[in-house]
């Protein structure tokens, strides 16, 4: 992409990324754009919390940017739940087709990168470590996205957090679930 292209983009997101920075950041923070969110990205519900824990610079995380040119998928999509919390350090890059729900605690160490298409189900606690790269069309899950119910009608399959631990490689179309741990260094094929 050319600069021209990239200073256009840069331009028709920045409604999107002054909502996203100005409703979560304390204003000294905030006014630096640490968060640019492309404006293909639909923002569904945004309420819970975001937190950044690291120095605060300009577009250390993006959201909605990039991807892979074997995907049309471009819209992006992100919900945030009421008591959600969405941690980032630096140097997260989300890419264009990822849909993100989270109603519990969704955590990205630094340098967090995707291919495209990513989805991410978050009902109770999902974290990525440093080093992190996920292939296209990857699904991270840590509910069933549904109730099972014994006969007296008590709920049996709670949700679970799941662990991504650091310099992980996850390769294209890997779903994971709720309870899965990936130790440091692991790579999980395709």
């Amino acid at each position: 992409m050319n600069i021209v292209n990239k200073i256009i983009l840069l331009i028709l997101s920045l409604p999107k990324t002054i909502y996203i920075n100005f409703k979560y950041l304390k204003f000294k923070d905030a006014i630096k754009l640490p968060i640019l969110v492309s404006y293909n990205v639909k923002l569904a519900k945004t309420r819970g919390t975001i937190l950044i824990k690291s120095k605060i610079k300009f577009g250390m995380i993006q959201i909605g940017f990039g991807g892979h040119i074997f995907f049309e998928e471009k819209q992006c999509y992100l919900y945030i739940d009421d008591n959600a919390k969405l941690c980032f350090e630096s140097g997260i890059k989300i890419a264009s087709g990822s849909r993100i729900n989270i109603m519990g605690t969704l955590i990205f160490k630094r340098n967090f990168r995707n291919s495209a298409n990513l989805k991410i189900d978050c009902r109770k606690k999902i974290i990525f470590g440093e080093n992190v790269l996920v292939g296209w069309n990857c699904t991270v899950l840590d509910t069933d996205g549904h109730d099972i119910l014994d006969k007296s009608s008590n709920k049996i399959n709670f949700d679970n957090d799941v662990y991504i631990g650091n310099n992980v490689w996850v390769g294209a179309n890997v779903t994971i679930l709720k309870g899965v741990k990936l130790n440091d260094g692991m790579i999980i094929a395709y």
